[in-house]
């Protein structure tokens, strides 16, 4: 009797050594290439940060405003401290906008370097949303502000601009980039979406005052125009509100009971008249 005996496994070990033989020399090439190509980039790097880079000058600066921003771009790039010759990766994007955004009249900035020799920046600028009539010194002076309560304008440099008075402030100072109460400014955010929603009622509102009841409310006095009746209302200010007003007031001028009305109040939901003394 006999027996056959086959060792399939130094069979398979043997062809798989065979194989790993013939790549190692293939292995060693790529990473050999895969070195050299690495060494030449850090070679490459080092000499562009020590030859290339530094000598990298700004040769475009694109600004970007509204037609109607009241700065030119030499005044721009004087705020922006942009002058003489500009190395690309000496310039600071961060602190270029700081810079522009401590002006009163820009709003928002945008800066970003554009490789290889550019510049980009891109300012807004604030929209006027009311004026006041500030007293001091003996002189009422105009002052502007936009829907965050930021004062951006003040007295010759005001603009003529066609806004409802806010009235009822007080100032222990006067200096641009000055903001209102920040208890106000819920109701600016407000009266701005009025405006780009219903942008005829706002054109109505002649002065709103502000009436503090105590250190944390207060109230708000409307005067329309084209009418001596004013309106009291809580601190808040809407399309429906001021539809209704109007109808209201509306119905008193038809009804020629407008010279005997003094004031009209929304506040309780219902409206109140309260006539002339006398």
């Amino acid at each position: 009797m006999s027996s056959t005996f086959i060792r399939t496994g130094l069979a398979y070990n043997f062809m798989d050594t065979k194989k790993e033989k013939s790549l190692a020399p293939k292995k060693k090439l790529i990473l050999f290439a895969l070195s050299i190509v690495f060494i030449l980039f850090l070679i490459a790097k080092i000499a562009f940060q020590l030859f290339i880079a530094p000598e990298l000058l700004i040769r475009k600066i694109e600004i970007h405003c509204s037609s109607t921003f009241p700065l030119s771009n030499n005044d721009i790039l004087r705020l922006a401290e942009l002058e003489g010759r500009l190395y690309y990766f000496s310039i600071n994007p961060a602190l270029i906008e700081k810079r522009l955004l401590a002006h009163p009249l820009i709003k928002t900035a945008e800066v970003r370097r554009v490789f290889p020799a550019s510049l980009y920046i891109k300012v807004t600028e604030r929209v006027p949303l009311g004026m006041a009539l500030v007293n001091t010194e003996g002189r009422t002076i105009p002052v502007v502000f936009d829907e965050e309560g930021v004062i951006f304008e003040i007295g010759r440099s005001v603009s003529d601009y066609r806004l409802p008075v806010i009235s009822g402030l007080k100032f222990t100072e006067l200096r641009l980039g000055l903001r209102l109460p920040q208890e106000l400014i819920p109701y600016l955010a407000e009266l701005k979406r009025l405006r780009e929603t219903t942008p005829a009622l706002f054109d109505q509102i002649s002065e709103i005052k502000f009436v503090k009841k105590n250190n944390l409310s207060y109230e708000v006095l409307l005067y329309p125009l084209n009418t001596r009746v004013r309106v009291r209302t809580e601190n808040t200010i809407n399309e429906a509100l001021l539809k209704q007003i109007f109808v209201v007031l509306d119905i008193i001028e038809k009804n020629g009971l407008g010279s005997k009305m003094d004031e009209l109040d929304f506040r309780s939901g219902q409206v109140v008249f309260r006539v002339k003394e006398g």
